[in-house]
């Protein structure tokens, strides 16, 4: 089924995560007056907190994958793959999800629910709110689907779309890259 975003088989949040491991050893180098999700970055991240969102999305993904891996949910994998494995038949989907299908994505949310990431305070707020308005994007496409609101072809396509536009945040919070430092007098006279 079509995963919550996460690192894995999601490209948005392993960006992500490559985003907040690349600046782990060091304060986010992001340019004035970018806009995530809300507002501009205005302050670089402490590197304690970077390390500790980055350990906390990192949980976060392995218990999805623990759950989407789950026997259980196979039918809905099935219905709704991963983004960048869907089909022209997977988009063009008009069915409605089934009674068994309604009965598997309620346990599906309910086992997904404690792999919710919980930033601590000291967490980037640019990254805390990349991870919360993803995840919860995700549950409403969910929701929808489950009261049959949409068919699997419309959360498919919604779901494919929430991915490309999550990753083109994530890239965003990755850290510009530094130009290299000119030699200095001694390196130069060689």
């Amino acid at each position: 089924m079509a995963p919550f975003i996460r690192a894995g088989r999601a490209p948005a949040l392993g960006l992500a995560l490559s985003a907040l491991a690349a600046c782990a050893g060091e304060p986010a180098a992001l340019p004035p007056g970018i806009n995530l999700l809300s507002g501009p970055v205005v302050a670089a991240p402490r590197e304690a907190g970077l390390r500790a969102a980055l350990a906390e999305a990192g949980r976060s993904a392995r218990c999805v994958d623990e759950v989407e891996g789950r026997a259980e949910f196979a039918g809905l994998r099935a219905r709704s793959p991963e983004a960048e494995r869907m089909e022209f038949r997977h988009f063009a989907d008009e069915g409605m999800v089934s009674e068994e299908e309604r009965a598997a994505l309620r346990r599906y949310m309910d086992a997904i629910a404690p792999c919710r990431p919980r930033f601590a305070d000291d967490a980037p707020a640019e990254v805390a709110r990349l991870f919360a308005a993803i995840w919860s994007s995700q549950e409403k496409l969910y929701a929808e689907l489950a009261t049959r609101r949409i068919s699997w072809g419309e959360f498919n396509r919604r779901t494919h779309d929430l991915a490309a536009r999550a990753e083109e945040d994530a890239r965003r919070l990755a850290p510009a890259p530094r130009p290299a430092a000119p030699p200095d007098a001694a390196e130069r006279a060689i």
